[in-house]
């Protein structure tokens, strides 16, 4: 009732508003339409998953907040629970859920059988892709002849004895400098993504390949390493082909010899992956997320700044023990630690090592040392080239490497992550020698980013993630191999071709008579819109995006009894029914319900309607009775 009176009271009070300042009434409304495009993005209340469902959640409002609440703990670097007491009361509401969530999944499903993602608004977007893929091999006519092929398992072995293995980055050797990691002055506003058209031309793009720097085929002679590959290679080389890369490439490697202190040294130098089949929209949707998120969240510097004497791998970064007690302070927020998290300097990397003195990049890529173990042979040197990882200047300097992944479901929450994509974002992180990884989570039209969130470069193992880590013990075994088969090649030219439908990867080798010409075209790319459906990998109920923690829904649920925006879209419903009814024309009574002088008036207006009838109908066969010739004469 009180409610009742302050709204009545309002309404009242802007009435004379109205009349005194009509000015300031429509500053108000201007004001509000400003806040409304400035709120972080939400879905529509009627495209919310199951809003007109009569069912009810298993958890009440208050109980769903706290799900929230305890589960945003996973954006943050540690990815775990903050007290012990929430990993059990996490139990007990999953067992609550379990079997509301099946029915949840099946909703969004169906919901999504509808939604289809189109291409259209990006196609300058798209054709920049293609053409910085195709200029990695333009105007590239060699032939090859098949030489051998080289075992690649999917499936993860078992790890062994002493421990997972996974790739160890021994030192830096050059640095470039760190392009800044621009963040968005509130994590409250809405995060708007743009693009720079110009800075990711490929006209624009001036790179030298692998074979020709001179900076690295230095680096090797000092080292004595005679391996070199570019970071994107090795990424791909520790993952299978799947979506959103499920495309077939191949990967040229140059094999020579340099002779010093008058003997031979062999090299061999693996180049960037050139796609060239299987190249799905969803994979350059991908693509064009990566490069907006480029635009909107980096700023690239001079890539030749005044050198100086040292530079650190990576600055120094606060403890964990200083982190906590900022967070006992209460210096970060729910909503921050969620979509700010990234803010937060993190613990030193164990991957980096103690801070050593290297030298700064003459070129625009950084160059580091990297062993891959093996359980079965010893281990292997090789030298990645990479561009260098992102660095936060305005809190601690903490280096990340930065991704884009696109929510098909953002009405509903994040998408699950596959163990590749997991793989794929810490080897990213690995090979750059970055700290931490940063992911932005992109609505599928490519205008808004739902959510920033951010994790050590190799996470640490909880019960959601214990696959991975066999995974990447496979993987680095593997790599480890391939290292190996290619150390022996004779000087020449090769190809290594991966593809997504086998478990073997082929080795061409260049002869002028060879019956293969792989590069004649450029990407070949498959057409038709994307299907939201397709994509699909379930819902993760341990992830929440921007507007969950804002509405306090928990993932993957039914709506609470008493939620707020559940009454809004009720009391919307029940205002549409009304105007329906309005609009309608009056329902005629029943005789039976008819007072006497309402039967009277009913029979006199029947009455009145047949005399009319008979009339129209006697002047219309006088028309049709005239003769021909009065209808011919002149008037």
């Amino acid at each position: 009732k009180e409610r009742e009176k302050e709204k009545e009271e309002l309404k009242q009070k802007e009435e004379e508003l109205k009349q005194t300042n009509p000015e300031e009434v429509l500053n108000k409304k201007t004001k509000n339409q400003q806040f409304v495009q400035t709120r972080p993005w939400q879905p529509q209340i009627d495209r919310s998953i199951a809003i007109g469902d009569q069912r009810r959640s298993a958890l009440s409002v208050e109980e769903q907040k706290r799900y929230v609440a305890i589960v945003a703990n996973f954006h943050q670097i540690d990815s775990s629970t903050r007290f012990a007491q929430n990993r059990t009361d996490l139990k007990v509401y999953d067992d609550r859920l379990s079997s509301e969530r099946q029915l949840v999944d099946s909703l969004v499903r169906n919901q999504l059988k509808d939604v289809n993602v189109s291409m259209k608004e990006l196609h300058t977007e798209v054709e920049h892709v293609l053409q910085r893929w195709s200029a990695r091999y333009m105007h590239d006519k060699s032939r090859f002849e098949k030489m051998k092929t080289i075992p690649w398992r999917k499936e993860s072995e078992p790890t062994p004895s002493e421990g997972p293995l996974k790739p160890q980055l021994e030192r830096m050797l050059m640095a470039a400098a760190n392009p800044k990691l621009m963040l968005p002055p509130s994590m409250h506003d809405r995060l708007h993504v743009n693009y720079t058209p110009h800075r990711f031309d490929p006209r624009n793009k001036q790179s030298t390949k692998i074979g020709e720097d001179k900076a690295l085929l230095s680096l090797c002679s000092d080292t004595g390493c005679s391996i070199a590959m570019e970071c994107t290679t090795a990424v791909h080389l520790m993952t299978r082909p799947g979506e959103p890369r499920n495309y077939t490439y191949n990967i040229p490697i140059s094999v020579f010899e340099q002779f010093r202190a008058g003997s031979a040294i062999r090299h061999c130098f693996l180049g960037k992956p050139r796609p060239q089949s299987g190249i799905s929209n969803q994979t350059l949707l991908h693509m064009v997320a990566k490069y907006r998120v480029k635009s909107t969240f980096t700023k690239k510097e001079d890539p030749h700044p005044k050198q100086s004497s040292s530079m650190d791998t990576v600055a120094p970064a606060k403890s964990t023990v200083e982190q906590k007690e900022i967070e006992e302070r209460g210096g970060f927020s729910l909503l921050d630690n969620l979509l700010g998290s990234i803010l937060m300097p993190s613990s030193s990397s164990t991957l980096s090592g103690p801070p050593s003195e290297v030298k700064p990049s003459s070129t625009d890529h950084s160059y580091a040392l990297f062993s891959i173990p093996s359980s079965t042979q010893p281990d292997q040197k090789v030298i990645m080239r990479s561009s260098p990882s992102l660095r936060n200047d305005a809190k601690g300097g903490t280096e990340y490497s930065l991704g884009a992944k696109v929510e098909f479901a953002a009405e509903t929450g994040v998408m699950k992550e596959t163990y590749e994509q997991m793989l794929w974002n810490s080897m990213k992180a690995v090979f750059k020698g970055a700290v931490n990884s940063a992911t932005v989570h992109m609505h599928p039209f490519m205008k808004d980013a739902l959510q920033i969130s951010h994790s050590r470069a190799i996470p640490m193992g909880n019960q959601y993630n214990q696959e991975l880590f066999p995974l990447m013990s496979t993987r680095t075994e593997h790599l480890s191999r391939l290292l190996g088969e290619l150390s022996v090649l004779q000087p020449g030219e090769y190809l290594l071709q991966v593809s997504p439908l086998s478990d073997e990867m082929i080795i061409y080798r260049e002869k002028p008579t060879g019956n293969e010409l792989f590069f004649r075209k450029g990407p070949i790319r498959l057409q038709g819109s994307i299907k939201a459906e397709d994509y699909f990998t379930g819902i993760d109920d341990k992830r929440v995006l921007h507007w969950q923690v804002m509405q306090g829904r928990a993932p993957l649920t039914l709506w609470p009894e008493g939620h707020h925006i559940l009454g809004t879209y009720e009391k919307r419903e029940m205002e549409g029914k009304g105007n329906k009814r309005k609009n309608e024309p009056p329902a005629k009574k029943r005789r039976s319900e008819m007072t006497e002088e309402g039967k009277k008036q009913n029979n006199l207006n029947n009455r009145m309607r047949r005399k009319f009838n008979k009339h129209m109908e006697r002047e219309v066969a006088k028309v049709l009775e005239w003769p021909r010739k009065d209808l011919d004469a002149p008037e």
